[in-house]
């Protein structure tokens, strides 16, 4: 386990570690198997096999998981020099970190990101507050003080749309069936 650490880069994505104390595992390692295992949307034959580099980066509970919350960063296609500019420089503030919903936001990027694993609300600035009446996956760029776009997915990949509002102005979005449920939905404002 790896105590104190700051970030990690791996293959152009940076991960920067928000939780001041949290241990951390790190892998890499040569897998096989089949994809119908892991992703039921891939086209893919029970029988056909593959062999795969894995990275896995996670946090250690320990023996006895109690009532700690993590968070971090993840910037993809970055470098290390960026990402070393990044973690001095965190700007990212947790705004939920609760069983019902988990939410961040980077006022310096205008970018905050929201998983509701229930309906609920959240306020992402002070003139920016965001409600889902239902599960979502959600990401919503923002600047001066105003919400510019929306990206949603259902992570159950069973709604058909999905209800919610920002500042109170609702907003329904029809969400992606079939093989492509689960896949984002972009919407400017």
């Amino acid at each position: 386990m790896l105590n104190h650490l700051k970030w990690v880069h791996h293959n152009n994505v940076g991960y920067i570690i928000l939780s001041n104390k949290a241990n951390i595992g790190l892998q890499n390692e040569t897998l096989d198997g089949s994809w119908t295992r892991v992703n039921r949307q891939v086209k893919a034959r029970k029988w056909d096999k593959t062999k795969e580099d894995e990275f896995t980066l996670w946090f250690d509970h320990g023996g006895q998981i109690n009532n700690t919350t993590y968070a971090y960063t993840v910037l993809p296609n970055t470098s290390i020099d960026h990402l070393k500019q990044e973690a001095a420089n965190a700007s990212t503030i947790v705004l939920a970190n609760t069983p019902k919903l988990q939410a961040v936001n980077n006022p310096s990027a205008g970018i905050a990101y929201a998983v509701f694993y229930a309906g609920g609300s959240i306020d992402i600035t002070d003139k920016i507050r965001l409600t889902s009446d239902t599960q979502a996956l959600i990401m919503v760029k923002h600047k001066n003080g105003k919400a510019i776009s929306i990206s949603v997915a259902d992570p159950g990949r069973s709604l058909l749309k999905l209800h919610l509002s920002i500042n109170d102005r609702p907003i329904t979005i029809k969400l992606p069936q079939a093989e492509w449920a689960g896949s984002s939905v972009t919407l400017d404002l």
